[in-house]
């Protein structure tokens, strides 16, 4: 976030109210570390980032795509986020990124329905600052559809039985254009399995009315670009197994647990 030499502002920020003192505390450990690589002379730049400017501009399309994890076929895209330090160090080569590839940049601290937090009041400022430096095709405002995602995810971590199928009566929208009609059966299926619940990989296919296709449903999963949304970690092997899980077989017994599902010995009780 902060660079060495903004420490004043975190400093500023730890001291906020609104603030819990846990996060206080971390973001006071923060600015000791910082004040410690500077009394030792510590390059606050990896010497990989010095030198990636110059790397972008000579690699092929090939070494592009891969390094950016683009899927077979799909051109590659960049999406930024973070503080403005955090932007302002990298400006050499996001500047060089962004005449290669489509190249987003997510900077939360604006202001959202016209207010700002006091403690970002600099973030009017720092997109005047990015215009000044960028071209930019559009600039977007969070919308109903973020929102709502943002609302989703807030009260998923809270828990519990937070029902996705509430907030899809609320307007958020999936975009599932590019799956095939089967697919998108599978997944209508999948978000009415409730919180709490799993399901097989049989007995998703069946309820979406595709006969012997667990299979197909397990392939299904493993091409969910909306994971716990559309709630691939309920689906699981028959006989109590979880099963596997693209982000991870342990953040799916995580996922799990987390919901009150009851798993021990790797087996769902």
């Amino acid at each position: 976030g902060f660079g060495p030499g903004e420490l004043e502002k975190v400093e500023e920020l730890a001291g906020q109210p609104e603030l819990s003192p846990r996060d206080g505390e971390l973001l006071r450990l923060y600015a000791r570390w910082v004040h410690l690589l500077q009394e030792r002379g510590v390059a606050w730049a990896p010497l990989a980032l010095q030198r990636l400017p110059e790397a972008l501009e000579h690699a092929t399309d090939r070494e592009l795509a891969a390094a950016l994890g683009a899927e077979e076929g799909q051109p590659p895209a960049m999406y930024i986020y973070g503080f403005y330090d955090w932007i302002d160090v990298h400006l050499e080569w996001m500047s060089a990124l962004s005449r290669r590839v489509e190249t987003a940049v997510y900077y939360p601290w604006a202001a959202e329905k016209g207010k700002t937090h006091p403690a970002f009041g600099f973030a009017e400022s720092v997109l005047q600052d990015l215009r000044l430096r960028f071209a930019f095709a559009a600039e977007r405002r969070p919308n109903e559809q973020l929102s709502l995602a943002r609302d989703f995810f807030a009260g998923y971590s809270r828990g519990p039985s937070v029902d996705i199928a509430l907030y899809l009566k609320q307007g958020l929208r999936l975009d599932l254009s590019a799956y095939t009609e089967k697919q998108r059966k599978i997944y209508h299926s999948l978000v009415r399995v409730p919180w709490g619940g799993t399901i097989t990989y049989g007995e998703l296919s069946a309820s979406a009315g595709i006969a012997g296709g667990a299979r197909f449903a397990g392939n299904a999963m493993a091409a969910n670009r909306f994971p716990v949304i559309v709630p691939c970690h309920r689906v699981v092997v028959r006989g109590g197994n979880p099963g596997r899980y693209s982000g991870g077989d342990a953040k799916k017994v995580a996922l799990l647990q987390h919901e009150g599902v009851s798993i021990h010995s790797g087996i769902i009780a």
